[in-house]
């Protein structure tokens, strides 16, 4: 079994910016890579909410230059100057993709890029990659691809096809491990930006860049060539043109956003209450749907919808679909046939004595944790969706809405009639404790 350790992240990325800094191009594909283990690109949905860095872009071609790993760059500041206002992240809003994180594209496309250099090492043999721990240990286990693999499908296309596969289950364990007390910022925890309404959607669709560019080995031969192709990738992927995703303005999605207050988010909550996201789409399956701006919970506004129209009439929103076999056939097309990947590649959760997840239990910080979380207990990707339906279930009682996870269905505290007991775990919160009975609501119902 070859077994594949990404080394100390900051001894990969010290020497990364120490070869960047003289001028030299750093090979990506070569071994090590560092991975790609910064705090997230911060971009909480809302836009009154602290964060570490709110969105600054306005408009696709806003985005500015991508940094492999820029994560740790916002927050530490060691990259400024080095390009010309370094990147701009923000939510946007696309006719054909709902609402849109930036900063989560960026980090799907950084994960599999790493990932397909790892297994483009690994392929013909057993492997094992050990990823950063993120609240337990992580590590991708893998059987030798199947022979027949490659009868249909060219090694490159193989490795795309893995990469994207499994980085994919790492985020989607992100967003678990988040909801129960992870912290990406690594100054509070991070539950409010738990499975958030753009955020599996905007990570697969970074994956899915990658996913689909079987010519990978081009934009990997070194981190510039790779920097440069997801800087002109994203905004094209975003963009009006062609095949893109058709982002209207920044002043619409703003308003698109801030439309949302009290249905989506709270902006009356505060970091790190839970409640300042106030919907959430919890989804682990591999055809991701996003979510369209919900326009029953905007009439009142008849004007904002006349701008959105403007923009978005006749527009279909379009899935992202994570390939999840070995074969011919593409998701796509809902075609299925050949090789499933998780026959022979697994993402292996490991919950040990000193990860944070066991130390929250073992403080009785939450208690209600799933079995799995128990220290010494090791499980795979197989048992997210039933946690994902646990998540689901602790989220309607925290946020104290049975429809958490249905997007054009207002909070019951914006509906008549509804009952305004105050929860002891809300009284940091205004609007849920007037309990008021808008106009929009009750044209609504």
């Amino acid at each position: 079994m070859l077994r594949i350790r990404c080394g100390s992240p900051r001894q990969g990325r010290a020497v990364s910016d120490s070869l960047r800094a003289r001028g030299r191009d750093v090979k990506l594909g070569r071994f090590p890579i560092p991975f790609p283990f910064g705090p997230a690109r911060c971009d909480l949905f809302g836009w009154q909410i602290p964060c570490v860095r709110l969105g600054g872009a306005a408009n696709p071609g806003d985005l500015g230059p991508h940094r492999y790993d820029a994560a740790r760059g916002e927050t530490d500041g060691r990259w400024g100057g080095r390009l010309p206002l370094g990147e701009r992240n923000a939510v946007f809003y696309a006719c054909r993709g709902g609402f849109i994180d930036s900063g989560q594209v960026r980090e799907g496309a950084d994960l599999t890029a790493y990932l397909i250099s790892q297994f483009a090492r690994s392929l013909e043999q057993d492997g094992e990659i050990e990823l950063t721990d993120f609240g337990a240990r992580l590590r991708i286990v893998h059987a030798r691809v199947p022979p027949e693999a490659f009868d249909v499908l060219g090694r490159d296309e193989v490795i795309v096809r893995l990469a994207a596969w499994s980085s994919y289950q790492v985020g989607i364990w992100h967003e678990i491990a988040q909801w129960y007390g992870g912290s990406m910022p690594g100054f509070f925890p991070d539950l409010a930006s738990a499975f958030s309404p753009e955020e599996i959607y905007s990570y697969a669709l970074g994956v899915r860049m990658l996913g689909r560019s079987f010519d990978w080995r081009e934009f990997l031969e070194s981190e510039l060539a790779y920097d440069r192709w997801i800087g002109e990738e994203l905004p094209r992927q975003l963009g009006r043109r062609g095949n893109g995703l058709r982002a209207v303005p920044g002043n619409l999605a703003h308003d698109l956003i801030r439309a949302l207050d009290g249905s989506w988010w709270d902006s009356s909550a505060y970091l790190p209450d839970a409640r300042a996201v106030t919907k959430r789409f919890v989804r682990v399956g591999s055809v991701i749907e996003p979510w369209e701006f919900p326009r029953k919970l905007a009439r009142s506004d008849p004007e904002l919808l006349t701008r959105l129209d403007r923009h978005c009439d006749g527009e279909s929103l379009r899935r992202v679909c994570i390939e999840e076999r070995i074969g011919s056939g593409s998701c796509d097309a809902g075609e299925s046939d050949g090789v499933e990947i998780r026959s022979f590649v697994k993402l292996t959760v490991t919950i040990r004595e000193n990860d944070w997840l066991a130390r929250m239990r073992s403080e009785g910080g939450r208690s209600r944790q799933p079995a799995e979380f128990s220290v010494g207990t090791a499980f795979d990707q197989e048992r997210f969706s039933a946690i994902a339906a646990t998540v689901l279930e602790e989220m309607k009682a925290m946020l104290m809405d049975p429809h958490v996870d249905v997007p054009d269905v207002p909070h019951p505290s914006e509906c008549c009639g509804c009952d305004c007991t105050v929860d002891p775990m809300l009284q940091g919160s205004p609007r849920r404790a007037e309990c008021e009975c808008s106009s929009a609501a009750a044209a609504i119902l």
